[in-house]
């Protein structure tokens, strides 16, 4: 249903878009999008990270009326699979995010666990990830902006590996044979 009204409401934003296509979303177009995952490869137990940054590269400040980013899944045969919203589209207020001059904001920080829909892990292959925000500019035009990734995920092993677990299991071993040690010369006679 959440999936559902996301879609929609996308739907009903681009329609507003195709409707004021005459106006320029942003004064003199100095708004540049960025969106990008920490890498291209992931081993189906990964968290993908992905982030969505707007940079003025304006003289003026620019102020965005509900910038909400969506991000779609897709498989190698174009299905949608997942789709990753951080509830702001379901938001009733206004709400205003101002980027100074030759400033950046981060609009979409997030992680995800390659699962679909129904938090069922992804199996191997090839996905694109699209990143839609649609927003408002100072002058209530509507705009959406897309940028796509595409990443490989590859077969991965069954057991999770964790970062300093042989120092750790290293560092305990340790403090075993200090205490069985210590505990063979107090018994000593």
């Amino acid at each position: 249903m959440k999936t559902r009204f996301i879609v929609l409401w996308f739907c009903l934003s681009t329609l507003l878009v195709s409707w004021c296509s005459h106006a320029s979303p942003v004064p003199d177009q100095t708004l540049t999008v960025s969106f990008t995952t920490d890498k291209s490869t992931y081993d189906v137990h990964s968290l993908v990270r992905m982030t969505m940054n707007l940079t003025n590269t304006g003289n003026k400040s620019i102020t965005l009326t509900n910038p909400t980013p969506v991000v779609f899944v897709y498989d190698e045969t174009g299905v949608q699979v997942r789709t990753l919203s951080d509830n702001r589209s379901l938001r009733s207020d206004i709400f205003r995010e101002k980027i100074s001059a030759g400033h950046t904001i981060t609009c979409l920080n997030w992680t995800w666990n390659l699962t679909d829909n129904e938090y069922t892990p992804l199996p191997a292959g090839t996905y694109t990830l699209t990143a839609y925000l649609s927003m408002l500019d100072e002058s209530f035009q509507s705009t959406n902006i897309s940028r796509s990734i595409t990443i490989q995920v590859i077969p991965g092993s069954l057991q999770k590996k964790t970062p300093g677990f042989d120092l750790l299991s290293g560092f305990l071993a340790l403090i075993v044979i200090g205490i069985l040690h210590r505990w063979k010369t107090v018994r000593r006679p």
